[in-house]
């Protein structure tokens, strides 16, 4: 197989994670998604029609589920960060802040 037969859809999507730092099942889902769009390319080859329309609704379903786990991870990152923002604030709280830089 030729690099010049990969379909941008073949190529995992990966937001702002990459490689170790991601969520092993969006991982395992990208795969499959390659798997299936390298079975589709297959199936369009035999001119198998019915196999096209069956891998299309298989690709479009893997896809939704990895959207949907991005999105959660994304949730899931920015309540971490605003719960770190929470502590920062919850040790020096601005009342006990002076605008000279001394605590009162």
């Amino acid at each position: 197989m030729s690099i010049n037969g990969i379909s941008p859809s073949m190529i995992p999507i990966s937001g702002g994670q990459s490689g170790g730092g991601q969520n092993p099942q969006i991982k395992a889902l990208e795969q499959k998604l390659m798997q299936l769009n390298s079975e589709k390319k297959k199936a369009a080859q035999n001119h198998d029609e019915e196999k096209v329309k069956e891998l299309e609704k298989q690709i479009q379903e893997v896809e939704q589920k990895i959207e949907k786990l991005k999105q959660k991870e994304q949730k899931k990152q920015q309540q971490q960060k605003e719960s770190g923002l929470d502590e920062e604030s919850k040790e020096n709280p601005p009342y006990l802040q002076d605008p000279t830089g001394w605590y009162a």
